[in-house]
């Protein structure tokens, strides 16, 4: 039996292009404990029903048929961490303004491209950095369908959960005196994939840092 603790768990986030297209640029971004994601199934029941014969017997039934997966539900909590690029612009950062460890999840609820995608009608959400602030607007959020994403749970037991084409449904923003602002975000996604592909190169890789993917083991989605 495999034990391990929620707070090991690691999330990487790949963002779509604003066509569905997955990016070659991974997020790693921190959680809290308590996270979930489940996926049920849509049945249907069949009834069977006839009607008595000559000599007064009869046959009925039901029977429950699967017909589709319905949507994958998925909720975590972050905490709200902005941070001051280093001034070598190292990371895939430019150097010296502010960014957000959790700006791939913004982006994904304010707009239908990628956090850089300059696409006519598939914009990323509309950015402001400066050295001192990072400001995010609604701009490009009026369109149809929003960016999608593959979000990969990674457990300590190398254990994986993708969800693919996973939106961003809801985020609730909570802060009180005595605590650090953090977000509820929630959302849908198509599938949860079970793997087994330990994610390697991974472990070098500080929370708020994007990287590309080149041998780590994970999937395109």
């Amino acid at each position: 039996m495999a034990v391990f603790l929620q707070r090991d768990v690691v999330l990487h986030i790949t963002p779509n292009t604003s066509t569905g297209a997955a990016t070659a640029v991974v997020y790693k971004v921190p959680i809290q404990e308590g996270f979930s994601f489940s996926q049920t199934t849509n049945s249907s029941e069949v009834t069977l029903s006839e009607m008595e014969s000559t000599v007064g017997t009869s046959r009925r039934g039901r029977r429950m048929f699967n017909d589709s997966l319905a949507p994958a539900e998925w909720s975590f909590t972050t905490y709200i961490r902005p941070f001051l690029s280093n001034s070598s612009g190292t990371k895939n950062h430019a150097s010296e303004l502010i960014y957000a460890v959790e700006e791939v999840l913004w982006n994904a609820l304010l707009a239908k491209g990628h956090p850089t995608e300059t696409t006519s009608g598939g914009e990323s959400a509309k950015l402001t950095q400066t050295d001192t602030d990072y400001t995010l607007t609604t701009a490009n959020s009026n369109r149809s369908a929003l960016n999608t994403m593959t979000l990969e749970f990674q457990f300590a037991t190398n254990q994986v959960y993708k969800l693919t084409k996973a939106v961003v449904n809801s985020a609730n923003i909570s802060f009180d005196v005595d605590g650090i602002a953090q977000v509820e975000w929630g959302g849908f996604a198509e599938l949860i994939e079970e793997n087994t592909t330990t994610l390697t190169e991974v472990a070098t890789v500080s929370a708020g840092n994007k990287f590309f993917k080149t041998s780590h083991g994970l999937s395109v989605g």
